[in-house]
């Protein structure tokens, strides 16, 4: 009888291992299968709400500042229907570069990898400063420039972060404008994968 107990016991205790198994396979094979992929009909739609959020909130930003040509590719569409033309500055992911060969950017960290702010961005000290990347993840980038801008005497009030899209976790912390939000970067944009 004792032998028929342990039996079933551990036949049940694999059951279990198995069952669990199961499923997290068919989640890992269904969440691989939803890769999505954002149209520049999405891409567009969103930057017409960051920009129609903006204007609710009067916040009529007299640079703008992005963090990747990615940034660039978001803003481009309605950079060209401004009445006013606004000056995009652009920073730049390089590791094979250092900050003595870029004397006209400053050098910030984020993910283990160096990127390139402009230090003309500084010229906009006490004006409307809009930062716009393509995707944050844990908002790392977004949180580097964030504190050099304030270090050099932004006012908080004075900058927005915005990005296409955004993990929950970066929008609270960081107060990202993103008109979509996705917690895995199993997804691409027309220019390429979610980095």
């Amino acid at each position: 009888m004792e032998h028929l107990e342990l039996f079933a016991s551990s036949l049940g205790t694999v059951v279990t291992i198995v069952s669990i198994a199961i499923a997290v396979f068919q989640k890992q094979s269904f969440q691989q299968k939803i890769i999505k992929k954002f149209s520049w009909k999405k891409i567009e739609i969103g930057v017409d709400y960051i920009f129609e959020q903006l204007k609710l909130q009067n916040f009529q930003p007299d640079v703008i500042m992005a963090l990747s040509e990615r940034g660039v590719a978001v803003v481009v569409k309605k950079f060209t229907q401004m009445p006013d033309k606004i000056p995009i500055m652009n920073s730049f992911w390089d590791n094979n570069i250092s900050e003595k060969d870029t004397p006209n950017y400053i050098e910030l960290h984020s993910r283990g990898r160096p990127f390139y702010m402009p230090s003309a961005i500084f010229n906009y000290t006490g004006c409307k400063i809009l930062v716009i990347d393509d995707w944050s993840y844990t908002g790392a980038s977004m949180r580097s420039v964030l504190s050099e801008l304030l270090r050099a005497g932004c006012k908080k009030e004075d900058i927005k972060l915005c990005t296409i899209c955004s993990t929950h976790a970066a929008k609270e912390e960081l107060g990202i404008l993103s008109p979509y939000t996705m917690d895995s970067n199993a997804f691409k944009f027309p220019w390429g994968p979610a980095s």
